[in-house]
């Protein structure tokens, strides 16, 4: 067991804070030198649930850093403040602690689909995208260095899908941009949080916001499966089928569907 409470662990943002607000950081206890506002308490709290997730594994003492806050905390505000206090902050841990989980998912998800877009594409006489299968396979980044953006915009020129698809794919794009450039950097900017966790009512409007990008990002996946695996099964005659790519023999109505209503190119 480690009888240190592992204050190493914070970044140094996170010290600086704790230093500005006057809490004095013990091997085993903290202390506040000064009445915090409640922002500063909040915050500190967070600190220190926080620092007890990345210490859990090393069974360290910052629990007795929580007790001491808390105590303190209702020498300053009172307990019935901090009883109610650390209700909503576990609350709001727990919506928060899904929605990084799904949003941990939603990249893996996307990843995915980047893959099967990226493979469909060295297939396909898309103009303006010099993209192949040794490409696609190599273990070179740079090979590999084409955007959704710039596919999108290829596979909108070759002409092979339908304008509802095309829009589809479109706002996938942007929503996929969006969660991976800017979703989290603007949401903090604009956050009305007051203390260490953002309000119920943002987490939602991140959830909800996640939610509509994975809808979007599984449509055009089982699309680019039903292209997949016509594309597999054309050129892979008679060996072993693969099992996986069999089952998504039910994707291909999906991208029948998708294709441009005068394409007059293979479909299978």
């Amino acid at each position: 067991m480690n009888d240190m409470t592992r204050w190493d662990l914070l970044d140094d943002d996170e010290l600086d804070y704790l230093k500005r607000v006057g809490v004095e950081m013990h091997p085993s206890a903290m202390n506040f030198t000064r009445t915090p506002t409640w922002e500063e308490f909040s915050v500190v709290f967070a600190y220190l649930l926080g620092l007890g997730t990345r210490s859990a594994h090393l069974d360290d003492h910052v629990n007795f850093a929580i007790g001491d806050c808390l105590n303190q905390g209702k020498e300053f505000f009172g307990e019935e403040a901090i009883d109610k206090f650390i209700k909503d902050i576990l609350q709001l841990r727990k919506l928060r602690d899904i929605v990084l989980n799904k949003a941990g998912a939603t990249l893996i998800l996307l990843q995915t689909i980047e893959h099967h877009i990226k493979f469909c594409c060295t297939a396909l006489p898309l103009k303006g995208l010099n993209l192949t299968l040794e490409d696609f396979t190599s273990p070179d980044p740079k090979r590999r260095r084409q955007t959704p953006g710039h596919v999108a915009h290829a596979l909108r020129k070759s002409g092979i899908f339908g304008p509802d698809f095309e829009a589809r794919l479109s706002k996938f794009v942007g929503m996929r941009n969006e969660f991976i450039h800017s979703w989290w950097t603007e949401q903090d900017r604009r956050s009305e949080s007051t203390g260490g966790l953002p309000p119920k009512e943002e987490l939602k409007e991140t959830f909800d916001f996640i939610q509509s990008l994975v809808n979007e990002a599984l449509y055009v996946r089982n699309v680019f499966r039903g292209l997949e695996h016509q594309l597999v099964k054309a050129h892979s005659k008679g060996t072993e089928s693969d099992p996986v790519l069999e089952s998504w023999s039910r994707h291909v109505p999906d991208f029948l569907a998708a294709l441009r209503s005068d394409y007059s190119g293979p479909k299978s």
